[in-house]
């Protein structure tokens, strides 16, 4: 059995290379802050395509809904339009008409008999009457 004291441990790596000269240690220094300013910058158009995407979707989202109700509100408005000619159909069909005139008092004038209104007096006067000799008395 080996002990875990005496093992020997290599040791560990640097993830970058390290340079034993300084120059070369300044240029990878200096590649590794460009790498990081292009790798931000990638990160915020990134970030900025995906918000105006974002908000993109919302809008669409909004105006879809807005145009679903209205949709909606057509179909109520068409259904309504719909009754309300049938009722219009109904209240003027001729048999109500006249039903509706007889319970007001309507009465229809015999066969043969017209009468004309006076407008001066606004009084029915039978037409015969005109044809006998008998005196207006809106002439007098």
């Amino acid at each position: 059995m080996v002990s875990r004291a005496h093992s020997v441990v290599a040791p560990r790596m640097p993830m970058t290379p390290v340079s034993p000269n300084p120059k070369r240690r300044r240029q990878l220094r200096k590649l590794l802050t460009k790498q990081k300013i292009t790798m931000f910058f990638m990160l915020l158009v990134v970030g900025a395509i995906i918000s105006v995407l974002a908000v993109r979707y919302t809008t669409l989202y909004v105006q879809n809904a807005a145009i679903q109700q209205m949709e909606q509100n057509i179909e109520a408005l068409r259904e309504q339009n719909a009754r309300l000619r049938t009722e219009i159909a109904q209240l003027q069909s001729p048999k109500r008409l006249i039903d509706t005139g007889v319970k007001l008092g309507l009465v229809f004038p015999s066969a043969g008999v017209s009468r004309h209104m006076n407008t001066q007096k606004q009084a029915l006067l039978p037409a015969d009457a005109k044809k006998q000799d008998v005196p207006d008395p809106s002439l007098e």
